[in-house]
Order: structure tokens, then sequence, then C-alpha cells
């Protein structure tokens, strides 16, 4: 992927705060021939179907993790059980560690196949040190109230099934599983590729920021009508931090330090909280 970065320093020190990415400019190509034009972004619907396709292949990727999972049980067991594979966190760290590489490399294709720079693409931008940490100031309050919204309703802070992950996880493949993986292929995809083709489009940066969320809470499926609400409130948290600062690098950052925030919270209601 890196071949595919253009370094410009002007980019960075201006990512403090960009109202969005300007997808419709065509980027310079150095020793490339005036005469050859870049074919520029995918279209709206190009990458509505794209998006779906690397969900395909996501998906493929974790069924490749589970049976990698099973054939090492089978292998290290006499009398394997599998009841629990719904609900495994090795299940799911393998799952991760096989999906990310393929959805990520998929979208790098697809951005090489237009010849776009990969790092004006997916806004891959440095933002500023006052930029980082107003955006997770931003983060702690969106946490805080989720927490208490959980609090008020008599909800636990992590829903049970998540509980049952920690329980059943090797913490390092977990925590970079979560902290590290998820929110690299996660924000690739949806603040990335999905937003970057729908904001150029007459949707525009708002209707970017919708779509991608509600695409995003739809694959949390694993959680209740509460979680995947909460999903798709930290999903527009992103998108709007993505849209203010231009830089999907933040968006990562954030995404990992939220991560990392449900797992200490796994952990203070696993030991604590019982």
């Amino acid at each position: 992927m890196a071949s595919g970065f253009e370094s410009n320093p002007a980019d960075v020190e201006s990512c403090e705060i960009l109202p969005a990415s300007r997808p419709s400019e065509e980027p310079e190509f150095s020793g490339q021939s005036p005469s050859v034009k870049a074919p520029g972004l995918w279209g709206p619907w190009a990458t509505i179907g794209w998006t779906l396709l690397c969900v395909v292949v996501m998906l493929a990727a974790q069924v490749v993790g589970l049976l990698t999972f099973v054939v090492l049980r089978i292998a290290t067991n006499a009398s394997p059980k599998f009841d629990d594979l719904a609900t495994n966190g090795n299940v799911l760290a393998l799952a991760t560690l096989f999906s990310t590489p393929a959805s990520v490399g998929l979208i790098a294709f697809l951005i090489r196949v237009r010849r776009y720079p990969i790092r004006d693409y997916l806004a891959l931008n440095w933002p500023t040190l006052r930029t980082v940490l107003i955006a997770l100031l931003a983060l702690a309050a969106l946490l805080g109230a989720t927490d208490l919204t959980s609090h008020l309703l008599g909800r636990p802070l992590v829903p049970q099934i998540m509980v049952d992950v920690y329980r059943t996880a090797w913490l390092p493949a977990l925590l970079l599983s979560f902290v590290v993986l998820a929110p690299l292929g996660e924000e690739t995809l949806f603040r990335g590729f999905l937003y970057q083709g729908i904001a150029a489009s007459r949707a525009g940066p708002i209707g970017a920021i919708i779509v991608s969320s509600v695409v995003f809470a739809l694959l949390h499926v694993q959680y209740d009508w509460y979680g995947i609400v909460a999903v798709a409130a930290t999903g527009l948290f992103l998108g709007v931090v993505r849209y203010w600062t231009g830089s999907l690098l933040l968006t990562m950052l954030l995404h990992g330090v939220a991560n990392l925030v449900a797992t200490l919270e796994l952990f203070f209601q696993d030991h604590w909280l019982k």
C-alpha cells in the first residue's frame, strides 16, 4: 500500500480543521504524461457495490478464521466441543485477524485500479495535536453519555455477549483484535472508502456520514437494539470527525480508544460488578 501514497507536508499541516476532503479535484501524478488523466473516485453506486463486496470478503475471511479455530481445537483436544463458537473470544480474534487484511487489501486494490493516490483517497492525514485532544474530549463525552444512559436504563456497561468473549479469549489476541485490527479495517471501509465515494456525490458529506453510520451499525448484529443504536451513534460521531478534520487516521485512533475503554469496562464489570 505504501507505494500508492504521495507525501505532501502541506496537507498534514493544514488538517487541523478541514471541512471536507476535495474528492472532485484530480490528484497530481509526478512523472506522468500530461495527456494521461486519472479516472478519479469511484461513483456512489459503484462505491456501494464495492462496499458490499468488501463486506462479503470480510465475512468469508471470518469463516476461514472460524474453520482455523475448529481445526486447531480438534488437533489439540481429544473430545472437542463446539457449543461456544458464537461467544468464544479466540474465534473473534482469529476472524478479525483474517478479515482485516482481506478487506483492507481489496480496498487498496480498488483504489489503485482508479490510479488515485491511496493517501488522498482515504484521507490518511495526521491531525494536529490540538485537533486530537479536542476529538478525544468529545469522545469522552460521548462514552460518558452512553454509559450514563445504560445505567439509567438498568443495563450493564457492556453486553453479556462481550463479557463471554472476554472470559474465553487470550487477552493479547483480544486486545490486538479490538484495539488495532477492528479500527483499522472498519474505518478504512466505512469512514474511508464508503464515505469518500458518497461524499463526492449529490448526497454530500452529510449523506456519507449517515450511510456509513447505518451500514456500520447493521454489521454489529450480535448486539441487541440498544447496542446497535449505540454503535450507530458512535458511527455518526466518527463520521463527523472525518468530515471536520479530513483525517481517517484520527477516526482510527478514536475507534481504537473507544474499543480500549470498552475492554477496560469488560474487565471492571467481570471482576467488580458481579
